[in-house]
């Protein structure tokens, strides 16, 4: 019977070991780019980079009522989507739960969180660029996060190491 428990916690504690594992999904140093839209509409950013292209959709900005970056102008916003491309594939979509955006001159920087989901828990977007008028200049682009387990493969894992005890089980009273 205490075998049989300490079998069950087992199993039961497998898909919390496999939440670990992490995403990161980074453009590196990225060199062309296009920015278009307003800082004061909503900005849209097409990062193409050494490993993917990352495009950032802020939606709507508001003015932030306060700023904690010294001589920057800062703006909220409440969703938004991010999509990671490597060619003309996507790896990765999904919803933004809402971040700021902070200019100082041709200087912008934004961070968000994503939304959970059937591929991620949790995780942050960040983006951070030089502009002149519309055309992006240098920067940098990336998303990590916490992976969401695959449902079918834990139900897998788990129900073929309870028959792998039955057997043992079974093998034990046979002999």
């Amino acid at each position: 019977m205490k075998r049989g428990l300490l079998l069950t916690l087992l199993v039961l504690g497998l898909p919390t070991v496999a939440l670990a594992n992490p995403i990161d999904f980074s453009s590196g140093t990225f060199s062309s780019g296009t920015i278009s839209g307003t800082l004061g509409g909503g900005l849209d950013v097409s990062v193409v980079g050494s490993l993917a292209t990352i495009t950032f959709d802020t939606g709507a900005l508001t003015t932030a009522s306060a700023c904690a970056i010294p001589g920057a102008t800062c703006f909220d916003f409440s969703g938004g989507s991010v999509t990671v491309m490597v060619g003309a594939v996507t790896v990765f979509t999904d919803v933004l739960n809402g971040g700021l955006v902070a200019q100082t001159g041709n200087s912008v920087m934004m961070g968000a969180g994503l939304h959970p989901n059937t591929m991620v828990s949790n995780g942050d977007a960040t983006d951070t660029f030089t502009f002149s008028g519309d055309n992006l200049e240098a920067g940098t682009a990336g998303l990590t996060g916490v992976t969401m387990p695959e449902p079918d493969t834990l139900l897998l894992l788990g129900s073929g190491l309870l028959g792998l005890a039955g057997v043992i089980k079974w093998r034990r009273s046979v002999c």
